[in-house]
C-alpha cells in the first residue's frame, strides 16, 4: 500500500474498505503460494519419480534397440560384401588355374 492510498483515507468506511482490499490481496497471494507448493509436492512424490524414471528407461531402451538394429544392418551388409568378395576371389582363382 502506497503513501498516496493512506492520504486518500478520510473516513472509517475508507479504512474498512482498504483493509478488506488488503485481506483479499493476501488471500490471492496465499492461494498462489499453495498452488505452487502443491505443484512442487506433485513433482517430489514417489510415484511421480518412478513414472519419470520408467519413462526415461523406456526412451533409453528404445534408443539402444534402434541402435543395435542399425549396427546389425550395417554388419549384415558388411558380411554380405565380404562374402561376395571371397566368392569373387575364389572364382578368379579357379579361372586362373
Amino acid at each position: 500500500m502506497s503513501l498516496q492510498n493512506f492520504k486518500k483515507l478520510k473516513t472509517l468506511q475508507d479504512i474498512k474498505l482498504e483493509k478488506t482490499k488488503i485481506r483479499y490481496e493476501m488471500i490471492l497471494a496465499e492461494n498462489k503460494l499453495m498452488d505452487s507448493l502443491n505443484a512442487v509436492e506433485q513433482l517430489v512424490t514417489i510415484t511421480a519419480f518412478f513414472r519419470r524414471f520408467v519413462t526415461g528407461f523406456r526412451y533409453a531402451q528404445s534408443f539402444l534397440r534402434n541402435f543395435y538394429k542399425y549396427i546389425d544392418r550395417f554388419m549384415f551388409w558388411k558380411k554380405d560384401k565380404e562374402e561376395d568378395e571371397e566368392e569373387e576371389s575364389t572364382e578368379n582363382r579357379k579361372k586362373k588355374e
